[in-house]
């Protein structure tokens, strides 16, 4: 192994046991993050319908706003099938796993953390939608956070494989970004 993956793997344990010491002790802060790790994509496609139907309503280019979310769902696919293959490659065991620990949400321990598909999906998702439509810049960027945050709070990623599925998700809005303008 080589140095800077030990000092990486060092900030995501001493992240870890920083999440172990607050997990499990405010219901409330632990059904909000179980909350955003379970439904998160699924308010990402609120967002995007609600998009659709504010645009159309306030009689916006609705070919654009359809061509926009198009675009933002597919780099979310596009990042799912390279973060797959990576994390099926690189098989590196969930904190839950590693700390034998039932984790908030309920996942299959052999399912690989790194890097984290969630959160790559919501950079993706994220990116798109921020460059498309700066006027729910806010609420977007907000709800990126909430789903990457509680991958971290509920024990299902360190923040290595967040970081990482974020990036990938973010490179891969970039390209779909160029491409559509």
């Amino acid at each position: 192994m080589s140095k800077n993956w030990r000092s990486v793997t060092s900030i995501d344990h001493r992240l870890e046991s920083v999440a172990a010491r607050i997990r499990n002790r405010s219901s409330m802060l632990d059904e909000t993050f179980v909350f955003f790790a379970h439904f998160g994509p699924a308010l990402f496609f609120l967002e995007m319908f609600l998009l659709i139907m504010l645009m159309f309503s306030w009689h916006q280019e609705i070919k654009h706003t359809l061509l926009s979310v198009l675009v933002a769902m597919m780099a979310a696919v596009t990042t799912k099938l390279i973060v797959d293959p990576i994390a099926n490659k690189i098989g590196r065991n969930r904190p839950f796993v590693t700390y034998h620990y039932e984790p908030l949400l309920s996942k299959n321990a052999e399912d690989p953390s790194f890097p984290s598909n969630h959160a790559g999906g919501a950079l993706a998702l994220a990116t798109v939608l921020v460059a498309q439509f700066p006027q729910v810049e806010v609420i977007t960027i907000l709800l990126a956070l909430l789903v990457i945050l509680s991958r971290l709070y509920t024990g299902l990623h360190y923040l290595s494989d967040v970081m990482a599925g974020g990036l990938v998700g973010f490179f891969v809005a970039m390209v779909y970004l160029w491409v559509m303008r």
